[in-house]
Parts: structure tokens; sequence; C-alpha cells
């Protein structure tokens, strides 16, 4: 773990002090974070561990993003050579390390192998099936089918390892296995569907064919209850961990939606949170959480316990320099 936090530690000093090697991992959009990684270990090309590199891509995410609140950020996600811009909201991995990326903006899932080249793309701007609104989240399952959270069509859809449209379930509304704006999704290790279904302030689960199994929280800031939640993750365990997101903390509960623990409280220290809206589990139970509104990523262990944070707020002066810098070069 010493190791993994050296590196992580290390890849964000240089972020911030190199303004022409952060515009390059953000152009190449993730490709080359792979490559980054790796060469602040070693001088020779090494196999980064998954872990390392999906924890360093959610705090890529949330410092060159959200915690920085400026579009024009957003704006330099680029693909080589093109006029298109990507505006990522989430990512997933498959098991050959290729990158599906939610393009909130474009309305779209662009898909890249681990060097970040652009693989296919799923979706376009429409109401239709297979077309996408604001798509905010992407989960696999072990097939590589892509179950895509089309929150302003308030639904989800389902695409194969290719890309092709195979189904959709849901629909605007209150009502059991209807959405207001789904915001995050995850699969535990039964195929079941578990949605952040964000302004019913609600988690709903559903089976592997789209069939509504069961709901649980309303709003509130009672424990169980929810505030707009945005963020969702599936421990090893089966435990589900929520980003409730405007209640400032993580809740945790069992695989039947039974309330455990919370981790976190608004604030700015160590273990606080402020409009946390991501949250993943690594290999080892770890709970590693996108501090969105502090513009840090902190890591609690599996009871919810502060272990380390990084990251911190980019002032807007070197943002406009690292994208002068890049487009100088």
């Amino acid at each position: 773990m010493h190791a993994v936090v050296e590196i992580l530690k290390t890849a964000v000093a240089v972020a911030r002090g190199c303004c022409a090697l952060v515009m390059r991992v953000v152009q190449k959009c993730f490709g080359f974070l792979r490559s980054v990684i790796a060469s602040l270990c070693s001088r020779t090309v090494m196999k980064v561990p998954r872990d390392v590199w999906v924890i360093a891509g959610l705090g890529v995410v949330l410092l060159l993003c959200s915690g920085t609140r400026d579009s024009r950020v957003a704006e330099e996600f680029s693909f080589p050579n093109e006029d298109r811009k990507l505006f990522p909201a989430a990512l997933a991995l498959d098991a050959s390390d290729n990158v599906y990326v939610s393009d909130v903006r474009n309305n779209s899932i662009h898909v890249f192998d681990d060097r970040g080249r652009e693989l296919f793309v799923i979706g376009s701007r429409d109401h239709d099936n297979g077309l996408l609104r604001n798509p905010s989240a992407v989960a696999l399952d072990r097939e590589g089918n892509a179950y895509v959270a089309d929150t302003h069509n308030h639904r989800i859809q389902v695409y194969d390892a290719a890309g092709v449209f195979q189904r959709t379930f849901g629909a605007h509304g209150r009502a059991e296995g209807q959405f207001s704006t789904p915001e995050a999704l995850a699969l535990d290790a039964d195929g079941n569907i578990i949605v952040a279904d964000r302004n019913n302030h609600r988690i709903q689960v559903f089976d592997n064919a789209g069939e509504f199994l069961f709901a649980f929280g309303r709003r509130g800031r009672q424990e169980g209850q929810f505030s707009a939640p945005c963020g969702i993750a599936v421990s090893a365990d089966g435990d589900i961990l929520v980003a409730d997101t405007s209640n400032d903390r993580l809740q945790v509960f069992d695989r039947q939606g039974v309330f455990r623990f919370v981790v976190g409280g608004r604030g700015d220290g160590d273990g606080q949170l402020r409009g946390p809206r991501g949250v993943a589990v690594d290999s080892e139970g770890r709970i590693v959480v996108a501090d969105t509104d502090n513009s840090r990523v902190q890591v609690f262990d599996a009871d919810g316990a502060f272990v380390l944070r990084f990251g911190r707020r980019a002032r807007r002066a070197a943002i406009q320099s690292a994208i002068r810098c890049r487009r100088r070069c």
C-alpha cells in the first residue's frame, strides 16, 4: 500500500507541477496514464496494477474536471488531430483494460484501448432505443455487456461487447422501476443492477433482465435516507456503497439494502466529505471516494476508517497556464 501511496502522491505532484504532462494525460484520455505512472516507477515499461490505474484515473477526473468547476478544463479533453472534445463523467474497465468513458455532453460512450486509441462509440443524442441523453455512468458485466445510465432519458440501456443495443428498462416517474435522472449504477456478483436514482433519492435494484427487485431509501438526512445520491459501488462481500452527495457522506448497506454504517460528514478535515460523487472499492476492500467539492480523493478501510487522502483544488491561474502551455506546445 505504501508503494501505491507514493506512486499516487508523485503522480499528483507531477501533474500539478508540469502543465505539459497534465495536458498530455488529458488529451490522450487516460490511455497514456498507464505509461505516465510506469515512468514514475522506473525507466522501463512495466505492468501497472489495475487498482493503481483506476484510482489514479479517478484522481485525474476529480482534479481536472469536477473539482475545478471550470468548463475550459473539460474542453481540453480532446481526440488526437481532431476537433471533437470529450466531457468525461465516469469510466469503466473491461477484462482487456479497454476503457469505457461516459461522454456526458456528447451523449455517447467512447471506448478506448489501454493506449488511448478509440475503438468505437456507443450512442448519440436522441430518445430512441440505443440513443442517449447525458449518460452519467457505465458498468460492465463479465461478458463485456455495457449497462449505461441514460440519465436524461430516465432509463438504463444495455449494449453487447461490440456496442450493439440489446434492451432498455425504466421510464420517467416515481413508481417502482421508474427513474428520475439515474446518476450511477453498479453490478453485483449475481449480475443484479443497482441504480442510484438521484432525484427520487433512492437506490433501486433489478435483476439482469431489468426486472425490478426492490428499492431502499427516501429523501432525508437520517441513516438510510438520501439526498441526491450520485455514486454507487459494490464490495466483494456484496455490500452496497452509496455516495450520498448532498448529505456529504457515504452510506454502506448490506446486499438486502439494510443500513450498516456511514462514512464522512460535512467538512474538509481528514475523513470528512463535501459533495462526494464517486466511489470505488479496490481488491483489498479499501473504499476510494471522489470527495468532489473538496477537490480530492480519500481512501478508507473496509470499516470506514480514514486511511489517506490526495489532491487539492487547482488554482485558476494554474489551470489557465496549463491550457496556454498546451496550445503553445
